[in-house]
């Protein structure tokens, strides 16, 4: 739609305003400065992120925890809020959680999520922390939703820390799955002791230094095997 003519009172002449951009929250007079709008955001964000470590260092990658995606939506001038959690008969719990804008508390957009049963990091967890993570990464996810290319230009990864999976951060066999008996590329803490020694030993022989932070994991894994038998 054409923006409405302005005509100067003094000289009688016909102004046309100049267009504006708007992307959810964030406003600028054309496509660059709606650029440097978000991108001077980006780097206020990345700064705090970085210095109270509101990120979890995932195989070399930086993901964002739930703290550091609230802390765009406020710079962003939004809110996350809870609409409904739901348990399934199953014990697992459903989270819808939606965007209001501070301003006016107009709802923006909504986002659901979920944390299951057949999830063993949480499958023996208490209710009350099942419900939690699924509110937790409902936020997540709505924050993900409006301003991961905000995220993106801060330089982290733009899937929210809450949605990777527990054992993704753990090291691993290496090679394909057909390696070492069926568990190449598995994480360590799903390995057979015998075979974790076996790859212990062959990688501490084929280059130790090299392979000195995995030869350390898989020892350290078979330590705590030993203490819990």
């Amino acid at each position: 739609m054409a923006l409405p003519a302005v005509i100067d009172r003094e000289t009688g002449e016909i102004l046309t305003p100049a267009p504006s951009v708007t992307l959810g929250v964030i406003h600028g007079e054309s496509p660059k400065g709606l650029t440097a709008v978000a991108t001077e955001a980006a780097e206020e964000l990345a700064r705090v992120i970085h210095s109270r470590k509101l990120y979890s260092d995932i195989q070399g990658k930086r993901y964002v925890r739930c703290e550091g995606w609230t802390t765009l939506a406020t710079m962003m001038g939004v809110l996350p809020r809870e609409v409904s959690v739901a348990r399934r008969e199953d014990g697992s719990y459903e989270a819808v959680v939606e965007f209001v804008r501070i301003a006016d508390g107009v709802p923006l957009t909504r986002a659901s999520a979920e944390c299951g049963m057949d999830e063993p990091t949480w499958a023996g967890r208490a209710n009350y922390a099942r419900r939690s993570m699924a509110v937790t990464r409902a936020t997540s996810k709505v924050c993900r939703i409006a301003f991961s290319w905000v995220m993106a230009l801060a330089g982290y990864e733009v899937t929210p820390a809450e949605e990777i999976p527990a054992d993704e951060g753990e090291p691993r066999l290496p090679g394909a799955a057909e390696k070492w008996d069926g568990h190449g590329g598995q994480p360590i803490s799903k390995v057979p002791s015998e075979v974790l020694t076996k790859v212990r030993n062959w990688l501490d022989k084929k280059d130790s230094a090299k392979n000195a932070a995995l030869v350390a994991a898989i020892d350290a894994e078979i330590d705590g095997r030993r203490d819990t038998t």
